[in-house]
Protein backbone atom coordinates (compact mmCIF):
# COMPACT_ATOMS: atom_id res chain seq x y z
CA UNK A 1 0.00 0.00 0.00
CA UNK A 2 1.74 3.44 -1.08
CA UNK A 3 1.65 6.25 1.34
CA UNK A 4 -1.21 8.27 -0.43
CA UNK A 5 -3.53 4.90 -0.68
CA UNK A 6 -2.66 4.63 3.20
CA UNK A 7 -3.44 8.26 3.58
CA UNK A 8 -7.05 7.80 1.91
CA UNK A 9 -7.18 4.62 4.00
CA UNK A 10 -6.72 6.38 7.08
CA UNK A 11 -9.20 9.42 6.08
CA UNK A 12 -11.90 6.70 5.37
CA UNK A 13 -11.36 5.22 8.59
CA UNK A 14 -11.67 8.53 10.40
CA UNK A 15 -14.75 9.43 8.61
CA UNK A 16 -15.96 5.75 9.77
CA UNK A 17 -15.54 6.39 13.04
CA UNK A 18 -17.10 9.75 13.09
CA UNK A 19 -20.17 8.20 11.65
CA UNK A 20 -20.44 5.66 14.34
CA UNK A 21 -23.37 6.69 17.21
CA UNK A 22 -21.79 8.70 19.96
CA UNK A 23 -22.24 6.22 22.49
CA UNK A 24 -19.75 4.36 20.29
CA UNK A 25 -17.37 6.73 19.27
CA UNK A 26 -16.87 7.66 22.69
CA UNK A 27 -16.31 4.16 23.57
CA UNK A 28 -13.60 3.58 20.43
CA UNK A 29 -11.88 6.68 21.44
CA UNK A 30 -11.61 5.67 24.69
CA UNK A 31 -10.48 2.30 24.74
CA UNK A 32 -7.37 0.99 24.96
CA UNK A 33 -6.75 -2.52 23.69
CA UNK A 34 -4.92 -5.47 25.55
CA UNK A 35 -1.00 -4.71 25.40
CA UNK A 36 -0.34 -8.32 24.05
CA UNK A 37 -2.99 -8.34 21.66
CA UNK A 38 -3.20 -4.74 20.48
CA UNK A 39 -6.62 -3.84 17.91
CA UNK A 40 -6.04 -6.90 15.84
CA UNK A 41 -6.41 -9.43 18.56
CA UNK A 42 -9.00 -7.62 21.19
CA UNK A 43 -11.38 -9.71 22.46
CA UNK A 44 -13.56 -6.97 23.99
CA UNK A 45 -16.89 -7.71 22.77
CA UNK A 46 -18.16 -4.24 22.40
CA UNK A 47 -14.82 -3.42 20.66
CA UNK A 48 -15.23 -6.40 18.44
CA UNK A 49 -18.85 -4.69 17.63
CA UNK A 50 -17.24 -1.67 16.48
CA UNK A 51 -14.38 -3.39 14.96
CA UNK A 52 -16.82 -5.31 12.80
CA UNK A 53 -19.02 -2.45 11.87
CA UNK A 54 -15.88 -0.48 10.81
CA UNK A 55 -14.28 -3.21 8.46
CA UNK A 56 -17.69 -3.42 6.78
CA UNK A 57 -17.75 0.62 6.19
CA UNK A 58 -13.92 0.77 5.16
CA UNK A 59 -14.61 -2.72 3.37
CA UNK A 60 -13.56 -1.35 -0.28
CA UNK A 61 -9.84 -0.21 1.09
CA UNK A 62 -9.09 -3.78 0.80
CA UNK A 63 -7.37 -4.15 4.46
CA UNK A 64 -5.76 -7.06 5.99
CA UNK A 65 -6.06 -7.85 9.40
CA UNK A 66 -2.63 -5.76 10.08
CA UNK A 67 -3.56 -2.82 7.94
CA UNK A 68 -6.64 -2.82 9.53
CA UNK A 69 -5.41 -2.64 12.27
CA UNK A 70 -2.57 -0.36 12.29
CA UNK A 71 -5.26 2.33 10.26
CA UNK A 72 -7.31 1.90 12.88
CA UNK A 73 -4.78 3.16 15.40
CA UNK A 74 -3.33 5.83 13.28
CA UNK A 75 -7.17 7.19 12.73
CA UNK A 76 -8.23 7.28 16.16
CA UNK A 77 -4.66 8.95 17.35
CA UNK A 78 -5.48 11.77 15.01
CA UNK A 79 -9.19 12.06 16.21
CA UNK A 80 -7.93 12.28 19.50
CA UNK A 81 -5.29 14.60 18.76
CA UNK A 82 -7.89 16.96 16.95
CA UNK A 83 -10.18 17.06 20.02
CA UNK A 84 -7.55 18.05 22.24
CA UNK A 85 -7.18 21.26 19.66
CA UNK A 86 -10.77 21.63 19.47
CA UNK A 87 -11.21 25.09 20.62
CA UNK A 88 -13.67 26.17 23.68
CA UNK A 89 -16.95 26.89 22.65
CA UNK A 90 -18.96 29.22 25.37
CA UNK A 91 -22.73 30.11 24.60
CA UNK A 92 -23.51 32.94 26.31
CA UNK A 93 -26.75 35.12 26.70
CA UNK A 94 -27.61 38.69 27.39
CA UNK A 95 -29.62 39.45 29.97
CA UNK A 96 -28.73 43.32 30.42
CA UNK A 97 -30.56 45.81 31.71
CA UNK A 98 -30.57 49.48 32.22
CA UNK A 99 -29.96 48.92 36.01
CA UNK A 100 -26.83 47.09 34.91
CA UNK A 101 -23.72 48.87 36.33
CA UNK A 102 -21.67 46.27 36.77
CA UNK A 103 -19.36 44.00 33.27
CA UNK A 104 -18.62 40.71 34.55
CA UNK A 105 -16.20 38.75 32.40
CA UNK A 106 -16.86 35.31 32.31
CA UNK A 107 -13.71 32.72 32.08
CA UNK A 108 -13.45 29.68 30.09
CA UNK A 109 -14.20 26.27 31.83
CA UNK A 110 -11.74 24.21 31.42
CA UNK A 111 -12.30 20.65 29.39
CA UNK A 112 -12.17 17.78 31.76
Amino acid sequence: MTESMFRKATDNMKNAINSLSEEKRNFLLKYEPCADRGYAWDENQNYKKIKNILSIITDSDGHSGASFSVCLRGAIEEIREMKELEPLVIQAHSDVTKEDREIITLQPIPKS
